[in-house]
């Protein structure tokens, strides 16, 4: 599995040579997925559960 990776939006598996990351979270993904509606509801998700669990400690 180390030569793999899988897609964040569709969890296909990916070849390494065929993988491209998303800019904004720097994620894998997929030729399919590349550039869709998909992605970027899923781009949405990865950054809205990015600061869940978490606490400012600034208060």
């Amino acid at each position: 599995m180390k030569n793999k990776k899988s897609c964040f939006v569709c969890n296909e598996i990916i070849e390494i040579e065929e993988i491209t990351y998303n800019k904004v979270v720097n994620l894998p993904v997929c030729k399919k997925c590349k550039n869709t509606e998909k992605e970027k509801s899923a781009e949405t998700s990865a950054l809205d559960s990015l600061g869940e669990g978490f606490v400012c400690g600034c208060i």
